[in-house]
């Protein structure tokens, strides 16, 4: 997923690991910012780079390999972009990470 600094991305937790209870998660964006308290959350990147995001499960069985998506931020607005919500996704063992850019 591409965006520019500053915009706001929300992650969307849509976790279902085939009926086992989730005890833990954790939203990892990359740039040194987590966040284990909210199921869907929001992020703003301050500095271009590519990062990793990633939304690790935890349920009775252990850890889950973590869902990953890889965002592309630069500094300037990308030509062409009209911004409409643009949505990027991996299916892993029936969950999926959402992002949107707003």
């Amino acid at each position: 997923m591409d965006t520019t600094t500053g915009r706001n991305l929300s992650f969307v937790n849509t976790s279902n690991l085939q009926g086992y209870p989730i005890e833990w998660f954790e939203w990892d964006f990359g740039d040194g910012n987590k966040d284990s308290t909210n199921w869907d959350t929001v992020h703003a990147y301050s500095i271009p780079g590519t990062y990793i995001a990633k939304l690790t499960v935890t349920t009775e069985c252990g850890t889950c390999t973590p869902f990953t998506e890889t965002i592309n931020v630069t500094g300037e607005e990308l030509v062409g972009a009209d911004w409409t919500p643009v949505i990027a996704g991996l299916m892993i063992a029936g969950a999926v990470l959402i992002i949107t850019q707003r």
